[in-house]
């Protein structure tokens, strides 16, 4: 919880419900804060709203958490006006105004708070609220960077690896990489595996690349079975990565220097016990020796297979799996007529429009709450339901983790999948979604709707704006996500939505094809018994 310099009248029930906060009775802790909030004290105010935004101690209102942290950062509290800026920026509790959630980020950042400092430079780098301006974005990660934020540590590197808003430094980019990796923050552990493998910015070494990926791997459930668990605390594990690579590559002195390191009276584990003592600790470190020498030895005779593939040409096996990828990303431009005429009888389908009208009615209320909030109408949003997954009968069976990172070396859309492949992990690091739901199209698009990971992190909501969106299981959700995400590209409340009419650009937003687009139109049209 944090700490500010307070009035002597009342410091006291502050640090009361600071302390029933900790200890996890969160009830007792709005029994402090609630009065002094209505007394207008700043600092309560922000507690409040952040308990209304998390739902502890009372139902999750998004609405509620809006107004109380409104309160607090008109009176200047850093950590309000940085956690307001971000419910502008996602349209939870107040409507969505990217214009807005910049000016609120500013006034947090310019205060020196390091998380709005980071969602700053992101506004910047997505050209939201303001101009897109790589330098700009990069000189806010730097700010909060350099107060330890992980997330701005691993977006600075990720900035010096493509050269944007500063010179491309691999050096510079590994380093702020680790900074993050260090901390636990996955996306930046994944792309530090991956210098390491590339010796890009660092001497290139197999297994060092493996103990980062399987940091970030097992950060979140269990291994799979059969495999041991890193389950040091971030930084120890990061410093055992060090230790057992020495003793693989031969320097036992400097892996008994490490040791006695980790010995030391003051290093301790998530229970309390001290790491390295006792038979089980000692058996663990053999395990896990054992395990990097069984690690270098696969990588070596991986290495191997390839260059005996390569000689003799057969290199079929290997490149199976990326050929379907890409020839089901390719293969979408081949077939123009035979879409459209398929498109068109998909739509005309007796069956598909009782499907289509059985649907309509049976969401009609949350249908017209959807409506009434963004203005997309409900036969547009049934229409692309029903195109894109057959209201929610087929999602897609593709791991989207391997669809995405298969694209991302696609050399003719690389960079978009690169940065839909970061979005996907982000997804997981906030915990929207676990990771064994993250299954869908061929493409990696997710949901009833199929929503791309950058547009499931940017319009994702629900009918009322409150509780956290799922568009896998949810069908409300989704449809509330697509009217949001209609809505935020351009839709005209009342307006037309056929070709030619000032809609039909929105639709096309959703899916750049105008075959996709005059389908929905036509398939709302017959929906909408027009």
């Amino acid at each position: 919880m944090p700490s500010r310099r307070l009035p002597i009248a009342v410091a006291g029930p502050l640090e009361d419900g600071a302390a029933a906060y900790e200890r996890g009775d969160y009830a007792v802790a709005m029994s402090y804060w609630r009065p002094l909030a209505e007394q207008g004290n700043a600092t309560a105010q922000n507690f409040l709203g952040m308990m209304y935004q998390k739902g502890r101690g009372v139902p999750q209102d998004y609405a509620q958490a809006a107004a109380w942290s409104r309160k607090a950062a008109e009176q200047g509290i850093a950590e309000a006006q940085g956690m307001l800026g971000g419910m502008y920026a996602k349209g939870h509790g107040v409507p969505q105004s990217y214009a807005d959630a910049v000016t609120w980020y500013r006034k947090a950042a310019e205060q020196g708070n390091a998380m709005a400092q980071a969602d700053l430079g992101l506004m910047y780098e997505r050209g939201q609220g303001v101009p897109h301006d790589h330098t700009e974005a990069a000189a806010w990660f730097r700010k909060a960077a350099e107060q330890g934020n992980a997330m701005a540590q691993a977006l600075l590197g990720f900035a010096y690896v493509d050269g944007q808003g500063v010179p491309q430094d691999d050096a510079q980019a590994a380093s702020w990489c680790r900074k993050a990796a260090e901390q636990g923050y996955t996306p930046a552990q994944i792309v530090l595996g991956e210098m390491y493998a590339e010796g890009k910015g660092v001497p290139q070494d197999y297994v060092t690349a493996h103990m980062w990926f399987n940091l970030s791997a097992f950060k979140d459930g269990p291994p799979p079975t059969g495999r041991p668990r890193l389950c040091r605390p971030r930084a120890v594990c990061v410093d055992l990565v060090g230790l057992e690579e020495r003793s693989v590559g031969g320097d036992k002195a400097g892996a008994a220097d490490a040791r006695k390191r980790f010995e030391s009276p003051g290093l301790r584990g998530r229970n309390g016990g001290r790491l390295w003592r006792g038979v089980r600790a000692r058996r663990r470190m053999r395990h896990r020796r054992r395990r990097i020498r069984r690690l270098a030895q696969i990588l070596q005779a991986s290495r191997d297979q390839q260059r005996r593939l390569a000689r003799s040409g057969r290199r079929r096996a290997r490149r199976r799996h990326l050929r379907s990828f890409r020839e089901g990303s390719r293969s979408r431009g081949r077939c123009v007529r035979a879409q459209l005429r398929f498109l068109r009888r998909q739509s005309r389908q007796p069956g598909h429009d009782r499907a289509g009208q059985g649907h309509a009615e049976k969401y009609a209320e949350p249908l017209a709450k959807i409506e009434q909030r963004f203005g997309a109408p409900g036969p547009v949003l049934v229409a692309i339901w029903g195109l894109e997954t057959g209201f929610g009968a087929d999602n897609g069976a593709f791991p989207t983790f391997t669809a995405l990172a298969t694209l991302a070396y696609d050399c003719r859309r690389a960079e978009r999948y690169r940065a839909e492949l970061i979005d996907a992990l982000m997804l997981v690091q906030r915990g929207v979604v676990r990771p064994n739901q993250l299954r869908g199209a061929w493409a990696g698009e997710l949901g009833q709707t199929q929503f791309m990971p950058s547009a499931y992190l940017m319009f994702a909501t629900t009918p009322d704006g409150g509780g956290s969106p799922d568009l896998i299981h949810n069908s409300t959700d989704a449809l509330a996500s697509t009217a949001n995400f209609l809505q935020g590209h351009g839709w005209q409340r009342g307006a037309g939505w056929d070709e030619g009419e000032p809609n039909f650009a929105a639709i096309l937003q959703w899916n750049r094809a105008p075959i996709y687009a005059k389908t929905v139109a036509l398939f709302a049209d017959r929906l909408a018994g027009r």
